[in-house]
């Protein structure tokens, strides 16, 4: 492999995200994930409403984000719950 100024473990959004910032300012990154990509992930099925403007941001310096697919259609969320499976 090599060295690494910094490594980062998850490849998820946050990871990847940090990664690429990092990757900008001219250090040398190291992303690993324990898992093969592409696949399913729950997480990246509940991204926040403003993670289209932060994605947008990365796309306009060069991050191919043609794999996605834009919808035809959005709806506004007015809120947002989270419960535990004991339901609290």
């Amino acid at each position: 492999m090599g060295e690494f100024d910094i490594v980062i473990i998850g490849a998820g959004p946050a990871g990847t995200t940090a990664a690429w910032h990092l990757a900008e300012s001219g250090l040398k990154i190291a992303l690993l994930d324990k898992k093969r990509f592409p696949r399913d992930k729950v997480c990246g099925d509940a991204l926040s409403g403003n993670t289209i403007f932060e994605l947008k941001k990365l796309e306009e310096k060069g991050l191919n984000l043609s794999f996605f697919e834009e919808a035809v259609k959005a709806y506004p969320v007015d809120g947002l719950s989270f419960f535990s499976p004991k339901g609290i």
